[in-house]
């Protein structure tokens, strides 16, 4: 009989999702068809319901005694800061890449809540401005990917068939990025006896920015490193395109008003792609090629803040006319402080550890808090 219901889930499956033949149903089956039908939430028990139990806390990972407090209109709840990294790893990084780079940042990820969290003993996850993503959401995101992956076997089939089986996807990733965790219990950053602030980003523009350089003494641990591979990312170059008055109206929007000689320059429509490029300054710039400071006329604005208003994805740029107006090309994701994610991956490839990931971006202790 479970050799037979295999058979006719086959059929249901290449008949409903594929389409590739009908299958009439002679009606010596039809009786057994509608048994199984009967028992099919039964059977499907069997099959699933070890998997679907909900799983044993046999991680041992030692509680911080610290918390995030996670919040919406409707529940208040609070996690220990050891089970809120998985959630904000998966925000930055796939569950697929290199373990010694997942377990780096989640160094880096408990070190700056730890940091944020100064002497209290609980933070609101939207005081952190970390993205994260809830153990709720990560199930169906890896049931969805799960269901996929397995289209052609018969757990997956029982799994699109009947929705059941999310935990079978849930029980494996989160054991594994405990896992993680563990291996990494409790360990921070330290500089000077202090906890430090690990910034970090996607990709830097072939080398990290020094600390002491742009933000001053008190970040001198975030340290200048070259990362060769960053620049063969896909995503590594940026461009976009404004016309002269969407520039200056896209920079309004965002509370950036320029001048030249106290008279608003964007008033007048239209401003020449020459004129423009005339009054755009972006020469102040880091060591490491960043642009810290932008002047359009006689206004100054923070290379940062620019790259924020303007939606760029780094503050390594160039601008240049295009047709009727300008192109801007970045270089790298993010601001370039701390650890490249990208780097660091490759770091990773190339068989160093977790620590001597962290070691080449931060000058600091790993210890534990």
């Amino acid at each position: 009989m479970y050799t037979s219901f295999l058979t006719l889930l086959q059929i249901y499956y290449k008949e409903h999702i594929y389409g590739r033949k009908k299958i009439k149903v002679k009606n010596k089956y039809v009786i057994l068809y509608g048994t199984l039908v009967i028992l099919f939430p039964v059977i499907l028990t069997m099959l699933l319901g070890r998997i679907n139990s909900k799983p044993e806390n046999d991680n041992n990972i030692v509680l911080s005694g610290k918390y995030v407090i996670l919040s919406d209109d409707t529940v208040t709840k609070k996690i220990d800061v050891e089970y809120f990294i998985p959630c904000v790893l998966m925000a930055q990084l796939p569950i697929d890449s290199p373990q010694e780079l997942l377990k780096a940042q989640a160094v880096v990820i408990r070190t700056y809540i730890i940091n944020k969290m100064g002497k209290k003993d609980s933070i609101n996850a939207k005081e952190l401005s970390l993205p994260y993503i809830s153990y709720g959401k990560l199930r169906e995101m890896w049931f969805a990917k799960y269901k996929k992956n397995n289209l052609r076997n018969i757990r997956g089939i029982l799994c699109n068939i009947s929705g059941m089986g999310k935990s079978i996807p849930y029980r494996e990733n989160t054991q594994y990025l405990y896992g993680i965790i563990k291996k990494t219990n409790g360990m921070v950053l330290k500089s000077n006896g202090e906890i430090i602030l690990p910034l970090f980003h996607q990709t830097s523009n072939g080398q990290t920015r020094s600390g002491s350089e742009v933000l001053g003494k008190k970040y001198e641990y975030l340290k200048r490193e070259k990362c060769g591979n960053d620049i063969q990312q896909e995503n590594y170059i940026g461009i976009k395109y404004f016309e002269t008055g969407e520039f200056g109206n896209v920079l309004k929007e965002q509370g950036i008003i320029a001048y030249k000689d106290k008279k608003e320059i964007f008033v007048d429509k239209n401003v020449s792609t020459k004129e423009l490029l005339g009054l755009i300054d972006i020469s102040n710039r880091d060591k490491s090629g960043y642009v810290k400071i932008v002047k359009i006329g006689d206004t100054v604005v923070e290379g940062g803040v620019f790259a924020k208003a303007l939606g760029l994805q780094s503050t390594d740029m160039t601008i240049e006319e295009y047709e009727k107006g300008i192109r801007i090309t970045t270089k790298g994701v993010g601001h370039g402080f701390g650890m490249s994610l990208t780097y660091g991956a490759g770091l990773a490839g190339e068989g160093k550890t977790w620590k001597e990931i962290l070691e080449r971006f931060y000058d600091a202790s790993i210890v534990e808090n």
